[in-house]
């Protein structure tokens, strides 16, 4: 059971691995800005920004408190555009800005990093997998690597793991 679950955490991680790289070699060509707006709840709206430039994604979190000026309920923005900005936004960077009624948490990650977040577990299984088939070539244990030559049963002398002959 531990095994399927292991596979789906590793297909999961593979998918993600690459719509990273796709959606970073795609943010240096166009910027996508993703916006969500909350319900005003007790005078306080929350809005959500999710923006992708030059290598880098950019999450923002603002807490409105002067909401009561906004229109109610919940609005979600799309826009793909061409904008650029300055060069001191790239990199990893977080930062808090705080005033009257409102505060914005700010986080600039590189897509790099994420990436290469979401490519352990993958590299991590192709090395698992070829090891395996590299001992299953020569004639040694899947499990264990103990050499098989001349093994008349069906199962390793060195650990127990059945062999497929």
């Amino acid at each position: 059971m531990l095994s399927k679950w292991r596979h789906y955490a590793w297909c999961i991680s593979l998918v993600l691995c690459m719509a990273t790289a796709v959606l970073w070699v795609r943010s240096y060509r166009w910027n996508t800005f993703v916006a969500y707006d909350s319900a005003v709840t007790a005078g306080v709206q929350w809005q959500y920004y999710v923006d992708t430039y030059e290598g880098t994604v950019h999450v923002a979190r603002l807490m409105n408190a002067d909401a009561a000026s906004q229109l109610p309920g919940r609005k979600i923005r799309f826009v793909i555009s061409r904008v650029s900005y300055p060069s001191t936004l790239r990199g990893v960077r977080y930062w808090v800005v705080a005033g009257n009624g409102f505060q914005y948490q700010h986080i600039t990650l590189p897509f790099w990093m994420i990436a290469a977040a979401c490519a352990i577990l993958p590299a991590w299984g192709l090395v698992r997998w070829t090891r395996r088939a590299r001992r299953r070539a020569v004639g040694l244990c899947r499990t264990c690597g103990y050499s098989l030559t001349g093994n008349a049963s069906d199962v390793c002398p060195e650990c127990g793991t059945a062999v497929k002959t």
